[in-house]
């Protein structure tokens, strides 16, 4: 580790002495540096600069799957992925008391009270509605409530597996917005009749999914990052 440090400082110019309590080229220049004394071998001691510190340290962190996620585990910074999967929460809570309700109303044969949109029963009770014989709406509860576990997990960092949970979010956030595209396709140009409970979920699951693909474009933007400095430590 120190031989490192001492390698960084030659790079720049400054000079590192045994037992100095200050680089010697930081000396000459005037500036008192942020440092962190390590011991060495012996009696002797090198003072190293903070930045220094932090580049020998992702240079002997292992990569894997757990340095993915920024944020520091358990952390409630306020900052855009944050913010991001607390606004994903509040979609699949909503999503999962529209789905419940459906259910409910498509289990005792209803389509459920429909507004503004007229054509809830004759899309409901189509072939299109109903996936090997269950409605549609039961599947879409379950997503739902996937992603809210998603969410929550995140947020905690539930037994540090939060680069699972983004991952569960993100493609379960993905299905469904794919599903509600091609049933909204259904709705307008094969059964020519929509069902306002469709195009609401349709609606949560593309914010959903845009939330999601923010958090996961974010995350992978920062382990990219993580990465190239891992790389630069040892060039």
């Amino acid at each position: 580790m120190v031989k490192i440090a001492e390698k960084n400082a030659r790079d720049r110019g400054a000079a590192y002495a045994p037992g100095d309590s200050t680089p010697m080229g930081y000396l000459a220049s005037g500036k008192r540096p942020l440092s962190v004394v390590f011991p060495s071998i012996g009696c002797e001691h090198y003072r190293v600069p903070l930045r220094d510190v932090r580049r020998i340290a992702l240079s002997t962190r292992p990569m894997s799957s757990q340095s993915l996620p920024i944020e520091p585990r358990g952390s409630w910074r306020v900052g855009p992925r944050p913010l991001a999967i607390i606004a994903a929460l509040a979609l699949a809570v909503v999503g999962v008391g529209v789905a419940a309700y459906l259910a409910v109303e498509n289990m005792q044969g209803q389509s459920g009270v429909c507004v503004i949109a007229q054509g809830c029963q004759q899309v409901q009770q189509s072939q299109y509605g109903k996936i090997l014989g269950v409605p549609v709406s039961i599947p879409g509860l379950a997503l739902y409530s996937v992603l809210v576990l998603a969410a929550i997990a995140w947020l905690k960092d539930f037994r540090g597996q939060r680069p699972v949970a983004m991952l569960v979010g993100f493609y379960g956030s993905f299905a469904g917005v794919l599903f509600s595209g091609y049933l909204t396709y259904l709705e307008a140009f094969v059964l020519d009749a929509w069902c306002i409970y469709c195009i609401v979920s349709a609606l949560l699951m593309a914010g959903l999914f845009l939330l999601w693909g923010t958090v996961f474009a974010l995350t992978l933007r920062d382990a990219r990052r993580e990465a190239r400095e891992y790389d630069e430590t040892w060039d």
